[in-house]
């Protein structure tokens, strides 16, 4: 296919001059924005590159991966011939970065031609679609009629109701649009976007593009599959009345096939009815179908269909990369106990505490001849139990993260205590990186009685310091009168006694920190931390969630070197490496460990 030309979409802006100004940009700038975010820059044979846009969610827009690769299908396809179909699968979450699409050309046939399209970062398959083109031919016609609701004219735009409440949301939203770019919403029945309702039944919104775009119909249907993964995972939660802007769920497309039935114009109105016929096995099915008005209110046309699959699960760490069909059984029977969990864990020749959080763990005091080192503390569990403090720390409105799962037996003192030590036998606490759920127990150990120093990289303390990490709790670094902990600020590697050496594995956040140990006997341990907190991040050489400053890849960049460091110095040291939030790999450890079963 030819490269289309592209004509200027300001020509006729559509931007009301009567609309709230809500701090974005106008209409006819968002359409400039969107026509760009569809087009690809060449990269070699059937290769094209695109950019990435940051809706608001914690991993790239699924509908942005979907609408682009089937642009590159597009430009590989006969001129003479238009997608009818789509079938596209998200095998791992994509970060906020430019996308590597590379085309394979399956066939050419007669009337038929299909192209498969797989969608690239950091030498990973994060996607891959299959799209089907076909001539135009005639044939006979039906559909089922259009559904009889009200035209768009008088409808809210979403983005108002969403500008109502974006101070209420957690930090990180509030910069964020948190829908599609470049394209305008209007339900027929808004819905309460921090507390819905339970609703059956179908949902019905107009939606077109904030301006005119050019005569493309490869535009027209990229963005039209851009904007259908918008709606879908919604509708799947309306039955149950959650939402994730509140901690409820937290979602992913697993699949999504779209069939186009007819020509269509994204620049003018277009029904969008959708309804979610079943749930189960934390997935939801939702399927779509799209009207155009054709002139009349009540007589539209079946444009196409779309159906999404999506995961659901309870509310997840940021850090949870993804979850396989493989282990998915194991992660949803525990997806509400992804949080503290303590339990004490010995190993031959050294001792540890263990802050065991299924399926997420870090773990602790390493005894050796110079003193015992704690690494990480686990979570404050005044925060936890306190509703007040629960509320202030954990409330969706404020804090992106739902609340751990803690009980008092599960604090690090009484963790200590099962190991016949107080906070005062601890000699040095080695902070890995400052989330709440790794650095949260510094406060009541100082209060116990633990003089230890505590060891935190420079660049972890002023990122934690600066605001920018959500996951940062600034009052985790106080003591109870709000005074600085005394924290011994150290900058890269360092040995902190013979066989304890701190390694430095930035990525996840700006200083994160991981240990090597050796043991008395038996082969050395490395606790990963967070630089690899799932087996699969070691296996599959897949960047954690949740990485410090990634909007251009330098994050994951960082997160992926650290990952192959780690795992050199394994196969040079013998070493066993322990992924820190891997609920498998914790049950797989031997009984004499110590975890509960």
């Amino acid at each position: 296919m030819n490269e289309p030309q592209y004509t200027d979409p300001t020509a006729a802006p559509t931007t009301d001059p009567a609309a709230p100004d809500l701090g974005e940009p106008n209409d006819a700038e968002e359409a400039r924005r969107v026509v760009a975010l569809m087009q690809l820059q060449p990269a070699g044979a059937d290769r094209f590159v695109a950019q990435s846009d940051n809706i608001g969610t914690m991993a790239v827009f699924g509908g942005q991966v979907l609408g682009q690769a089937l642009m590159a299908a597009w430009r590989t396809a006969p001129e003479d011939r238009i997608a009818h179909s789509l079938h596209a699968y998200f095998l791992l979450p994509g970060e906020h970065a430019p996308v590597t699409y590379e085309v394979e050309r399956v066939r050419d046939g007669r009337s038929f031609s299909m192209r498969r399209v797989v969608g690239l970062q950091g030498g990973k398959t994060i996607f891959e679609l299959l799209a089907s083109f076909q001539t135009r031919d005639e044939g006979f016609s039906h559909q089922t009629a259009m559904p009889d609701v009200p035209g768009p004219e008088g409808l809210a735009d979403e983005r108002i109701a969403r500008h109502a409440v974006r101070e209420k949301l957690p930090p990180f939203f509030h910069d964020k649009r948190l829908a599609p770019l470049g394209l305008e919403f209007r339900r027929v029945a808004p819905r309460d976007l921090l507390d819905p309702q339970p609703r059956e039944g179908a949902t019905a919104t107009w939606v077109r593009a904030r301006g005119p775009l050019p005569d493309d119909p490869a535009l027209h249907q990229a963005l039209l599959a851009y904007g259908s993964d918008h709606e879908l995972l919604t509708v799947a939660n309306e039955p149950h009345g959650l939402t994730h802007f509140r901690g409820d769920v937290r979602m992913a497309s697993l699949d999504h096939a779209m069939w186009f039935h007819r020509d269509f114009r994204l620049d003018d109105w277009l029904l969008y009815q959708v309804e979610s016929p079943t749930a189960g096995g934390a997935r939801g099915l939702a399927l779509g179908r799209f009207y155009s008005r054709d002139g009349r209110r009540r007589r539209g046309r079946v444009l196409l269909h779309a159906t999404s699959r999506q995961r659901r699960n309870a509310p997840l760490m940021t850090r949870a990369r993804r979850v396989t069909q493989e282990t998915g059984a194991l992660g949803v029977a525990n997806a509400r106990r992804r949080h503290p969990y303590g339990c004490a864990v010995r190993l031959d020749g050294a001792r540890f505490l263990g802050h065991v959080r299924w399926p997420m763990a870090s773990t602790g005091p390493a005894e050796t001849p110079n003193g015992r080192i704690l690494y990480d503390v686990g979570c404050d569990h005044a925060k936890i139990a306190d509703p007040l403090l629960r509320a202030r720390h954990y409330d969706p409105a404020h804090s992106p993260f739902g609340a751990p799962q803690m009980t008092h037996e599960q604090r690090i003192p009484r963790h200590l205590a099962r190991l016949g030590l107080t906070p005062a036998d601890v000699d040095v606490v080695f902070i890995g990186h400052l989330h709440f759920d790794h650095a949260g127990g510094l406060r009541e150990l100082h209060r116990c009685g633990c003089g230890a120093e505590i060891h935190v990289q420079r660049d972890e303390l002023l990122a934690a310091r600066s605001g920018e990490d959500a996951a940062v709790f600034t009052d985790d670094l106080q003591d109870d009168a709000g005074q600085p902990l005394p924290f011994v600020v150290r900058e890269g590697e360092y040995t902190l006694t013979p066989g304890v050496r701190a390694i430095a594995t930035p990525g996840h956040t700006a200083g994160h920190m991981s240990m090597w140990i050796e043991l008395a006997a038996g082969p050395p341990v490395i606790l990963c931390g967070d630089a690899a907190d799932l087996q699969e991040n070691l296996d599959d050489e897949v960047a954690p969630g949740g990485l410090w400053r990634n909007e251009h890849g330098e994050g994951e960049a960082l997160a992926l070197q650290s990952i192959r460091k780690l795992k050199s110095l394994a196969q040079r040291t013998g070493a066993r490496l322990w992924p820190n939030h891997d609920m498998a790999f914790w049950r797989g450890l031997p009984a004499s460990v110590g975890l509960p079963r």
